[in-house]
């Protein structure tokens, strides 16, 4: 069993639980196959909120998790973004 030294955890509001569904199924799978054996990540949905647990073995393993994770949630609000711009736009 890993020792984990290092741990944090990060809040994420959407502005619906039906948001919050969406990231969390699109977050769900990185935590699967987690790229590095020296971080685990526990995601979880509660309404609106998205909480993302990352546990890691040392500073350096942890800061990649974090941005690996923020990435990915930057990514997920763009493209909802640019969707919702298509959208009012009425451009297929």
């Amino acid at each position: 069993m890993r020792k984990y030294e290092a741990e944090v955890r990060i809040l994420v509001k959407c502005k619906s639980p039906e948001d919050a569904r969406h990231l969390y199924f699109t977050l769900f799978p990185e935590t699967i196959s987690a790229p590095a054996e020296r971080e685990k990540t526990n995601v979880l949905q509660r309404g609106d909120i998205v909480e993302i647990n990352i546990l890691a073995t040392d500073l350096s393993a942890l800061r990649a998790a974090v941005n690996a994770y923020l990435r990915w949630v930057k990514i997920v609000e763009d493209i909802k973004l640019l969707l919702s711009r298509k959208e009012f736009n009425g451009r297929d």
